[in-house]
């Protein structure tokens, strides 16, 4: 071995221990090879898989709550629509009849598919019944079979408009609404007690003047009969 090599062999070794890579003494390709290895391209390919950076997970959209029941309680307590249905039932109550009559107007014009539409509509013909504006109160009730026909009312319509009509003397609609309640609704509460309502009275004269007492029966006048003749023995005896 000649002096050069010896020499580079001491220093490799001296570097080792001071942790320098040793010179590279190979061919030129060993050089190439080693150039090739020291390429950041060439790190990059040696990091091993589970040091990869992790990939992002996909955020997820944010979830809104559902309204508390508290709060949908409240929102529907404030409806403007049921505060003007409950003011009308207030009038209705306290026999306010007139006022009520224009106030479940009013709610059916402005809210004709509310849920309430087909009690304001029953109430506004009750309100005209309580007035005794009998052919107002059959008009009124007509309406409830025509646009809701599926009420909870429609029995109590019925057993109304049966009432009216006696009350206007239309016998033949009053026998149509009787016989349609009891077919319809025979375990009707209203079924039930049909036989214990009393009629209502007859519809107002054209004079406007109503009695209050019930007509007197007028009894028919005595014929008086000629006295019969004295007997012939009491004839002689006088």
């Amino acid at each position: 071995m000649d002096l050069e090599t010896r020499i580079s062999a001491l220093n490799d070794k001296i570097n080792l221990t001071q942790g320098v890579p040793p010179t590279p003494t190979g061919t030129v390709a060993d050089k190439q090879a080693l150039e090739v290895v020291s390429t950041p391209a060439a790190h990059a390919l040696m990091i091993p898989q589970s040091k990869a950076a992790p990939k992002a997970l996909p955020k997820k959209a944010p979830v809104t709550p559902a309204a508390h029941p508290a709060t949908r309680k409240a929102s529907f307590a404030s409806d403007p629509s049921l505060d003007r249905f409950r003011e009308a039932k207030i009038l209705f109550d306290t026999r306010r009849y007139s006022d009520a009559i224009v106030e479940f107007s009013d709610f059916i014009k402005n809210e004709p598919d509310h849920p309430l539409a087909p009690s304001a509509q029953y109430h506004l013909a009750m309100g005209y019944l309580e007035q005794k504006e009998y052919k107002l109160a059959e008009d009124e009730f007509n309406r409830v079979l025509l646009s809701y026909p599926h009420s909870s009312h429609v029995p109590d319509t019925l057993l109304a408009l049966h009432r009216v009509s006696e009350a206007l003397k239309k016998a033949p609609r009053a026998t149509y609404f009787k016989e349609k309640l009891l077919s319809q609704f025979p375990n009707s509460p209203q079924a039930k007690a049909f036989s214990a309502t009393r009629p209502l009275p007859t519809e107002k004269p054209e004079s406007g003047f109503e009695s209050s007492e019930e007509p007197k029966l007028i009894e028919k006048p005595v014929t008086p009969t000629a006295p019969e003749p004295p007997a012939h023995g009491d004839a002689a005896h006088s």
